[in-house]
């Protein structure tokens, strides 16, 4: 049988999820950044609650406008048919789900929804980093004020790239963030030649778990091996300077990428999908 556990504030929601969230950080990172953003005022929250089976099943949804959240490690029909139930009770036109891959994709089959994938993510996380196979090319260091043309422009092809046309995000808005990075000291390089090649940049604030994300290289210098130069390197320096684990998000079907990362030293721990419904 299953239960609802409903709160009477978003702090009662996060109390009582406390040892899932924090455990289990890079699985739940884009709760910890939604509940930054509500902290700002960004966003307003329309529900949090957790759908609990008798089995242990705890699945954790948020609802923020036409954003749903979905997290689970495991769930049961019953799950499904309360969160069925859940939504059938408001318009979904135009919404964007988010959250574990499995769960998200049986539940959009039951219900028949239309949708589209926007993003089909690989999260990763890392403790140790394993050393450099191969000679290294270049040089890895901080991006710095003069590199913001270059660390701009590289941040919209990045998008753009990444998300196929397809981001929420407008491009002004992914130019101040690729500003706001280096001016945080928050964004990395890969430098050859003296040009910068490679980048990528921590994400969130969280003291003891580094995000990593933004992780591109220019078209005409791939496969020269900088992005996994500057990936080992990167995590090599958040590991040195405190952090516990290091996490990376990346597309399920860039199979080499990932590849980079494994050699690097990371392992799977996540699957997780971002669905436009229609």
């Amino acid at each position: 049988m299953t239960t609802i556990k409903t709160f009477d504030t978003p702090q009662d929601f996060l109390d009582f999820n406390q040892e899932t969230l924090n455990s289990k950080y890079f699985e739940h990172f884009h709760i910890h950044r939604l509940f930054e953003d509500l902290r700002a005022g960004k966003d307003r929250l329309m529900d949090a609650y957790n759908i609990i089976d008798e089995d242990g099943s705890n699945v954790i949804i948020v609802w923020v406008e036409r954003l749903y959240f979905i997290y689970a490690s495991k769930w049961t029909e019953d799950i499904l048919r309360r969160i069925e139930e859940q939504l059938s009770e408001i318009d979904t036109t135009n919404f964007l789900f988010r959250g574990q891959k499995g769960i998200m994709l049986e539940l959009m089959d039951k219900m028949k929804f239309d949708f589209e994938v926007i993003n089909d993510r690989i999260i990763y996380d890392c403790e140790a980093v394993k050393p450099v196979t191969k000679p290294t090319k270049g040089k890895f260091g901080i991006a710095t004020i003069p590199d913001i043309p270059t660390i701009v422009k590289m941040s919209v092809d990045y998008y753009i790239e990444e998300f196929e046309g397809k981001g929420q995000q407008p491009l002004e808005a992914v130019k101040q963030s690729a500003y706001d990075g280096v001016k945080q000291s928050t964004t990395f390089k890969w430098s050859s030649n003296g040009r910068i090649v490679s980048i990528a940049r921590l994400l969130g604030n969280n003291p003891g778990n580094a995000m990593i994300g933004g992780l591109f290289t220019k078209v005409n210098e791939r496969n020269k091996g900088y992005a996994y130069f500057l990936i080992t390197e990167l995590t090599k320096h958040l590991l040195n300077k405190g952090f516990k684990k290091c996490g990376l998000l990346t597309e399920a079907t860039k199979v080499a990428t990932n590849k980079i990362f494994e050699k690097s030293g990371y392992k799977k721990v996540y699957e997780w999908i971002n669905i436009h419904k229609k």
